[in-house]
């Protein structure tokens, strides 16, 4: 990713930073329960979820990229 000057335009970030899902998307574009997917970001291999209200939401792109990871080991 490119370096962001400040202040930060919004057009510097890619879009895909801003894609929110919940955790049952989250869950289930990993094919586990969500219970697994706490267990996961308890254990820090996934980031704590953002809190939007009352929802929690998981970043897309952490999702990809925890997948990624996981394919290349």
């Amino acid at each position: 990713m490119e370096a962001i000057s400040y202040p930060i335009n919004h057009q510097q970030i890619p879009k895909e930073s801003y894609q929110l899902i919940s955790k049952k998307e989250a869950a289930s574009l990993l094919s586990i329960s969500t219970r697994t997917l706490d267990r996961l970001i308890s254990s820090g291999e996934l980031p704590q979820p953002i809190k939007v209200g009352k929802s929690s939401r998981l970043r897309l792109i952490d999702i990809t990229q925890f997948i990624d990871k996981a394919i290349s080991h």
